[in-house]
C-alpha cells in the first residue's frame, strides 16, 4: 500500500493511466495526483476560488458586467466563455458578498416595523383580558391628580388644619384620608378584575389574532393540522416577538426568494421577444447577469450616503434600459415599451415570490 503522499501509477478518481513518472494531474479528469492532508490555507483557497471566485478574470468580468451593459452575456452567447467568470458563479458571488455585508453590518436591521408595532405586546395565541378597565383606572387617576373635589376639599381642609396651628388634627386627617383612599382603590381593584373576567368569557383575545377563532369542518384535516400547527408554534408569543421572528426569516431567505426570481425573469423576456429566436437558456444568462448587476448595485447602495445611493440608483435604471437594447436589439421605442412592462411586472411577481416565502416562513 502507498502512503498518502506518494503518486500513484494511477488516479485514483478514474483509475486512468498516469505515464511514468506520474504527472502531478490526471489527463482524463484532471484531478491533483498528489494524495495529502490539505492543509488550513488550501482550504481556504479552494473556498475563495470556488465560491467566492476571487480569481484574476473576476476583476476582468466586473469591469465587462459594470462598463458595458450586457457585452458581458452577448460574449457569453457568442461562446467566449472561459475568458470571465460562469454566469452563475458570478451571481451566487454578488448575492454572497451583499448578504454577507447585510449579515455583518447590520444593514438588515433597517427593516423595521412601525412605531405602534415595537411597543406592542401582545399575545397572538392566546386570551387576553380587556385592557379598557386598566385604561379607565389610570384615566382616573390622572383626573384626581389633575384636582378632584375630594382631593382639592381635603388639600383646602389640611391647609386651614395647619392655618389653625392643629398639627395633630392635620396629621390625623391625613391619615383618615390615606385609609379611604386605599380602601376606594381597593374596591375599584374588585371592581376591574370582575370586569375584566366577564370580558374575557365574553370576547377572548378581542384585541390580537387568535388562532382558535378560526373554524375548520370535522373532515377539513388540513385546516385543523394548519390551526394546531400554528397554535403550537406561536403560542405564549407577543406581536413584537412573532413580527421579529417574520422579519428574520424573510432576511434569512431572501436569497431564495431571489433565485426564485431568475426563472421568472427569463420567462417574462423571453415572451416580451419570443420573436428574437433565443433559447430560454439564454435569457436565463441574461437574468443571471443582470441580478448579479443588481446585487453589486444594492451592495454600494447601502454603503454610500444616501444622496450618492439615490445617484448609484438613478444609473442602474438607466443601464437596464441601455442592456435590454444591446442584447436583444430592436428599435427604442419598443424597447423602451418592453422595458416599461418588465419595470410593472417584475415588482408585481416579487411581491408574488416575497409573499409566499413569507407564508411559507410564517407556517414552517
Amino acid at each position: 500500500m502507498s502512503d498518502g503522499h506518494a503518486l500513484d501509477a494511477t488516479c485514483r478518481n478514474c483509475d486512468a493511466n498516469l505515464g511514468e513518472p506520474p504527472a502531478n494531474f490526471c489527463s482524463a479528469c484532471g484531478q491533483d495526483t498528489l494524495n495529502h492532508p490539505p492543509t488550513f490555507w488550501e482550504f481556504v483557497h479552494e473556498f475563495i476560488t470556488h465560491y467566492v471566485a476571487l480569481e484574476g478574470k473576476l476583476w476582468k468580468t466586473l469591469w465587462l458586467l459594470f462598463v458595458k451593459p450586457a457585452e458581458l452575456t452577448r460574449e457569453y452567447r457568442a461562446g467566449r466563455k472561459q475568458r470571465y467568470i460562469s454566469p452563475l458563479r458570478l451571481y451566487i458571488t454578488a448575492s454572497f458578498l451583499f448578504f454577507l455585508v447585510v449579515k455583518v453590518a447590520g444593514l438588515g436591521s433597517a427593516i423595521t416595523f412601525s412605531a405602534e408595532d415595537a411597543k406592542a405586546d401582545k399575545p397572538l395565541i392566546s386570551v387576553r383580558v380587556n385592557a379598557d378597565p386598566a385604561s379607565n383606572s389610570n384615566a382616573s387617576t390622572g383626573k384626581d391628580k389633575q384636582g378632584s373635589p375630594a382631593t382639592s376639599n381635603g388639600a383646602a381642609k389640611h391647609e386651614e388644619d395647619a392655618a389653625d396651628g392643629d398639627i395633630d388634627k392635620m396629621v390625623k386627617g391625613i391619615v383618615a384620608e390615606a385609609a379611604e383612599t386605599a380602601k376606594q382603590g381597593a374596591a375599584a381593584g374588585e371592581k376591574a378584575a370582575e370586569v375584566a373576567s366577564e370580558n374575557t368569557a365574553k370576547s377572548p383575545n378581542d384585541d390580537s389574532i387568535n388562532v382558535a377563532d378560526v373554524d375548520c369542518a370535522a373532515d377539513e384535516k388540513a385546516c385543523q393540522w394548519l390551526k394546531d400547527h400554528l397554535k403550537a408554534k406561536y403560542k405564549g408569543k407577543t406581536q413584537t416577538q412573532v413580527l421579529g421572528m417574520l422579519r428574520d426569516g424573510a432576511i434569512a431567505n431572501i436569497p431564495y426568494a431571489m433565485f426564485m426570481m431568475l426563472p421568472l425573469f427569463a420567462l417574462l423576456t423571453k415572451l416580451l421577444y419570443i420573436n428574437r429566436g433565443y433559447y430560454y437558456g439564454e435569457h436565463v444568462v441574461y437574468a443571471l447577469h443582470i441580478h448579479a448587476f443588481t446585487f453589486f448595485v444594492m451592495l454600494m447602495a447601502a454603503l454610500l450616503p444616501s444622496w450618492l445611493a439615490v445617484v448609484v440608483l438613478v444609473a442602474a435604471a438607466i443601464y437596464y434600459l441601455v442592456a435590454l437594447h444591446r442584447f436583444f436589439g430592436g428599435n427604442w421605442f419598443l424597447t423602451f415599451i418592453r422595458y416599461g412592462v418588465i419595470g410593472i411586472l417584475y415588482p408585481i411577481m416579487l411581491t408574488f415570490v416575497a409573499s409566499f416565502v413569507l407564508i411559507f416562513i410564517a407556517i414552517v
